[in-house]
Formats: C-alpha cells, sequence, structure tokens
C-alpha cells in the first residue's frame, strides 16, 4: 500500500479520457470551498488521498485497457499500481473478460451517451439510416464508439475511420455531408451547434441521438468498478465514495449551481454549458441514483452480444439461453455481493437525507431573507404612513414622498438583486440598507429645503437640515464606495476560482 508524504493512503480512480460525461465522477471530487464544497463533499475518511487518473497510454486507452489495469493491481504489490483501487468504463467489459474479483459498484451513465453529428441531417430517423453515410469516425477497438459504429455498418468495417478519443471532434467542422462522426462529447458538440461560423464552414447538426432510440436507450453505459479485496479491507473507503457519486447525480438532477461551477473549473470553452447540460436531460444520461439497475445491465448486454454478431454480419436479434446465463451469473458476481449491497443501499440513503437536510437549511435561509423583507416593509408603510397624515403635509408633498419611497424600493430592487447570489446575504442586505440612507439624505438635501416642499420629509420625525444631510451623504458615499470594490473583488475571485 503506498501512502503520500502526509502519510495518508493513495488511491486512484482508473479513466480512459477526461470525457464531459464522468461529470458525476468529477462533481463528487470538486473541491469549492466557495460554496462550501469539499473534495468528495466530505464523506470520504482524512487518510484517503483520492485521484482522478487517465491511464497512461501511448496508443490511446480502451474500456478493456481501463479494466484490465484494475484488475492486474493488486494492494499487496510492490508495484507503482497498487494505489490502483477503482476504475470507470463500459461494463461489458466483464463480459469480454470476466474476473471474479470484480465489483460494480455504481452506476454513472445510464443511456447509451453518444451523438451521430454531420452537416445534414435528411431523412435520418433510425440507427440503421446511420448506414447511408460513406465513412463512419468513431474510437478503435474494444470500445463503446467502435461497438456502435460496427453495428450501423453491419460488419462494412472499410467504411470505419479509428480515431484516438476527443480526436473527432477537431475534424468536426472539416467534414464532408458522406461522413459521419460518433462521439459522446456532448459540450463540445453543444459549442459546435451554436458558436459563429467562420468564412465557408457548414453548420454541424445533431443528426441522431442515440440514447434516445430503441437500440441504445436504458442502457446501463458507464459503471464505477473496484475490486473485492479493496471493498473487504476499506469498506469506508468505498461507502464514502459511493455517498458522495450518489450527492452529485442529486445536484445533476436538480441542476445545482455547483454543476456550473465544476464544469467550468475542469473544462475549456464552457460558453454553452446549459446547452450541453439540456441535450444530457432530454437524452436522459445521468441515473436517478447509482444503483446497477438488472434491467439497464441486461439491455447493455443485450447490446453487447447483438452488435458482435451483427459486426460480423450475422442478423441476431436475441440472445441464446447460455448468453442469458452468463448475464445472470456476471450479476450475480459482480453486483449483488452482500457487502457492496448494504454499503451501495446505505450509501443511497444517505446522500438523500442529506439533500433533505440541505433542503432544510435553504427553507431556513429564504425564511429568514422574508423576515428581514417583512421588517423593512413595516418600517416603510408606517414611516410613509406617518409623513402622508401629518397635519402639515399638503397633497403636493404627499405625492411627493409617495413617490420618492416608491422609486428608493425600485432602485434597491433592481441595483442589488442581480447581485444577491454572488455577493451573500450580508452583503446584499447591507447594500440594501445603504441605499435606503443615501436616498434618504439625498431626498432631505434636494426636495425637502425647497420652498414648496419645505414639509415634504422623508420621515416626518426625523428632519434634516442641509449640512446634516451633506454630511451623511459624504459619510455614506465613502462607505458605498469601499463596500463596492469589495464586492468587485469577491465577485473577481470567484470567477478566478471558477
Amino acid at each position: 500500500m503506498t501512502k503520500t508524504a502526509s502519510n495518508r493512503i493513495s488511491v486512484k480512480i482508473l479513466l480512459m479520457e477526461r470525457h464531459f460525461l464522468y461529470l458525476p465522477l468529477y462533481l463528487a471530487a470538486f473541491d469549492f470551498p466557495e460554496k462550501n464544497k469539499l473534495p468528495f463533499y466530505g464523506k470520504v475518511p482524512s487518510q484517503y488521498n483520492v485521484e482522478l487518473k487517465v491511464l497512461p497510454s501511448r496508443n490511446g486507452n480502451s474500456d478493456a485497457a481501463i479494466f484490465e489495469a484494475l484488475m492486474d493491481a493488486r494492494l499487496d504489490s510492490a508495484y507503482r499500481q497498487n494505489d490502483y483501487m477503482f476504475c470507470v468504463c463500459d461494463p461489458t467489459v466483464l463480459i469480454a473478460k470476466p474476473d471474479k474479483n470484480a465489483l460494480m459498484a455504481a452506476s454513472l451513465i445510464s443511456s447509451s451517451a453518444f451523438w451521430a453529428i454531420n452537416h445534414k441531417r435528411d431523412n435520418i430517423r433510425l440507427v440503421s439510416d446511420l448506414s447511408t453515410f460513406d465513412k463512419i469516425i468513431c474510437y478503435g477497438e474494444k470500445t463503446t464508439s467502435n461497438l456502435i459504429a460496427q453495428r450501423i455498418v453491419k460488419g462494412s468495417t472499410d467504411k470505419l475511420q479509428e480515431v484516438r478519443p476527443r480526436d473527432e471532434v477537431s475534424i468536426l467542422n472539416e467534414l464532408g455531408e458522406g461522413e459521419l462522426v460518433i462521439t459522446p462529447e456532448v459540450l463540445e458538440v453543444a459549442n459546435l451547434l451554436h458558436a459563429e461560423l467562420g468564412p465557408g464552414q457548414k453548420r454541424c447538426e445533431i443528426v441522431l441521438e442515440l440514447s434516445t432510440t430503441k437500440e441504445f436507450s436504458n442502457v446501463l453505459t458507464t459503471a464505477f468498478f473496484t475490486r473485492s479485496e479493496v471493498l473487504e479491507k476499506h469498506p469506508q473507503l468505498v461507502s464514502g465514495l459511493l455517498t458522495a457519486l450518489q450527492l452529485a447525480l442529486n445536484a445533476i438532477q436538480g441542476a445545482h449551481e455547483i454543476v456550473a461551477n465544476c464544469v467550468k473549473h475542469n473544462f475549456r470553452d464552457v460558453e454553452f454549458l446549459e446547452n450541453a447540460l439540456e441535450i444530457t436531460r432530454r437524452s436522459y444520461v445521468f441515473p436517478e441514483t447509482i444503483e446497477i439497475r438488472k434491467d439497464r445491465w441486461q439491455r447493455a448486454c443485450e447490446f453487447y452480444y447483438i452488435s458482435h454478431a451483427v459486426s460480423k454480419r450475422d442478423d441476431k436479434d436475441s440472445l441464446t439461453i447460455q448468453e442469458e446465463q452468463n448475464i445472470e451469473c456476471l450479476y450475480e458476481k459482480s453486483v449483488m455481493d452482500r457487502e457492496l449491497r448494504r454499503i451501495t443501499r446505505e450509501a443511497i440513503s444517505n446522500a438523500f437525507s442529506d439533500r433533505q437536510d440541505q433542503y432544510k437549511e435553504d427553507i431556513v435561509s429564504i425564511s429568514k431573507n422574508w423576515i428581514y423583507f417583512f421588517v423593512f416593509f413595516v418600517i416603510c408603510i408606517v414611516a410613509v404612513t406617518a409623513s402622508l397624515f401629518k397635519d402639515n403635509t399638503t397633497s403636493k408633498n404627499k405625492i411627493i414622498i409617495t413617490v420618492s419611497w416608491m422609486l428608493m424600493v425600485v432602485l434597491q430592487f433592481f441595483l442589488t438583486k442581480r447581485f444577491e447570489k454572488k455577493i451573500g446575504n450580508f452583503l446584499y442586505n447591507l447594500s440594501l440598507l445603504i441605499i435606503g440612507v443615501i436616498w434618504w439624505a439625498s431626498h432631505e438635501f434636494f426636495i425637502s429645503k425647497a420652498v414648496f416642499f419645505n414639509t415634504a420629509h422623508f420621515i416626518y420625525f426625523i428632519p434634516l437640515d442641509e449640512s446634516i444631510s451633506s454630511y451623511i451623504l459624504a459619510m455614506v458615499s465613502i462607505v458605498a464606495t469601499i463596500i463596492t470594490f469589495a464586492m468587485k473583488d469577491v465577485i473577481f475571485c470567484k470567477k478566478r476560482l471558477t
């Protein structure tokens, strides 16, 4: 077991590439103290140092390579890879290479999150329609992308053009109408769909969302793997990671603002992030819970067997009894481990309990804001009413007082509401107070001293003469300037952090 310099146990989670669709994992690992977001939500015990790691490879990685690296590692190994304890990959790697130590601990992607991209989408409605393209650009062998492409071309492998993961994005704008890209890079796709076009460029389009088709919907596409020895020796680590992943899924499903912060921290070119997230939502990419649902696992295996058969020009449309038995056996061994099931159930329960606690905190915060608003509203009503019903207040002065109060409230709303989330409750409430005091002093200085409005005091029982109004304006303006610069720095720092 390797340990870091601070005597913490090193833990690596292996990835094939830095795909945007690994968002639940990135969000779980995200450290953002400005929003009280701890790495893995503070659920992983402090003795562990967890790191996301792309497996080094000169020729590109595959799901099979990631899985093999995890299964080949051992906790008592003298080699450097003994801290490989988890990986993220296609679950059907288990069919190609069964391993009795493999455990599928969590579901991360619950539908085939791939999109067919080209410049023209005429008459493309079914997966079979994609075979009309002259060239299909996909990843290399032993990847989900390649398997999808082979299923499309039905054995005509000469129509495939294999590229390294993420390289397909760079050639999208160079494609002709006879070439098609199969990609999971939804963030890059969103950028291409909405970005400004250069001279002679054509707009890329989503020809088909594969996750919404009969063949590729409700398919367990990406799972979180570990080994049985890791669960046996580090159950608290596994529990903490699973709870964090469930909390991340909750945040994604609830469109929490921390999701955008995480993406901006981990990726470039996030101008059309909301469009990318919308694409994932309508494609049902991310599951509701981390649970490895049996129906989705069966769909994944069905996709695997049929796709391999079709790639060999075999018109297979159902599974054999032996294949079905193999699916059941693998699910029983890799998912139904008693200790893993217990930890998974507890992780889901704890994560949803935490979300309920967060809801309660939000309700308390909102309630406090409403209390502040109610107190402020009552003070305004009392002050305005007292001024309007004062004996020596003329009709003209009553109109001036009413209009002045209304303008102040409108000004407070428009100048501060847009910054409320950025500056926090304290600065927000303080800015309301400062605007109110400046308005009060300005009213007394510019209006009440006029001959025709000398009784139109903003607050009738606290009249201000010209010198006091001037002093208040000067002092409060200085304070407001200082706070404005402080707010600017706070907002700037937050942008730098994200």
